[in-house]
């Protein structure tokens, strides 16, 4: 099922951005759904929320441009 969801894949894992009863419903049916296609006995998830609710508009993209700034990222 698609949600409301934006999504960025690094080297180090899956950045995903939404609303939050989205999001944790889509990390349990991702996490059950390795038991129902393959085999395994276990699976580990993990997941890591960073909830700011102090600014109106936090997005991967707006977190990203400002680190640039920041650090004067040229490219």
């Amino acid at each position: 099922e698609r949600r409301n969801m934006n999504f960025q894949v690094n080297p180090m894992g899956t950045v995903v951005e939404g609303n939050m009863a989205d999001l944790l419903d889509a990390a349990r049916e991702m996490h059950e759904s390795i038991f129902h296609n393959v085999e395994v006995p276990r699976v580990l998830t993990t997941i890591r929320i960073d909830d700011r609710r102090d600014i109106a508009e936090h997005t991967m993209d707006k977190k990203v441009r400002s680190l640039k700034e920041k650090i004067k990222y040229k490219k």
